[in-house]
């Protein structure tokens, strides 16, 4: 088993590079600086804090859920809980920790055990840049697996509504 990191994290800031950006800066965490790279057709991501790097993938089919991985062994787990409503179930170190969107809106509740702690959500209602804040301090590579989530969330409903677009065509007379 891969040791974690001790650091905890209220708050985190993912900003995307570029506009078009696949490459994330995420401020807050213990390095100052991280850089998450996210592979959106292949279904994979990698997390380079200092000198630790992690790796995301999801797990058999496509849907499956998404695991965090360092040196190849297992950090954590997320399971999609609905297509409808995005949401995950997460294990990290022995805790259950939840992610559950807010209806009509691209915020997430994070939750621990079942008990709100915070929140994810976008700085501006048309920004892709994510914000991680909670009241109690989370472990530092935890943080960093929920904005991933809910940025893959938000990557996804994106893809889906440019589908919906082209096969029921504009919905403007």
């Amino acid at each position: 088993m891969t040791a974690l990191s001790k650091a905890t994290v209220t708050q985190l800031d993912a900003t995307p590079t570029s506009w078009l950006a696949t490459t994330y800066d995420v401020r807050g965490g213990t390095a100052g600086l991280a850089r998450l790279r996210v592979r959106w057709t292949s279904g994979e991501a990698s997390l380079r804090i200092g000198s630790r790097r992690y790796r995301w993938t999801r797990v058999g089919r496509p849907g499956g859920p998404w695991r965090m991985e360092r040196r190849g062994h297992p950090v954590a787990l997320a399971h999609d809980r609905s297509l409808l409503a995005p949401s995950f179930a997460i294990r990290f170190a022995g805790q259950r920790y939840e992610l559950r969107a807010r209806p009509g809106r691209r915020a997430f509740r994070v939750e621990r055990n079942g008990r709100a702690i915070g929140a994810i959500e976008p700085v501006a209602w048309y920004s892709r840049h994510a914000r991680l804040t909670v009241r109690e301090g989370l472990p530092e590579e935890l943080a960093y697996f929920l904005v991933f989530l809910v940025l893959a969330s938000w990557q996804t409903h994106l893809r889906w509504g440019r589908m919906a677009t082209q096969m029921l065509g504009p919905t403007t007379p």
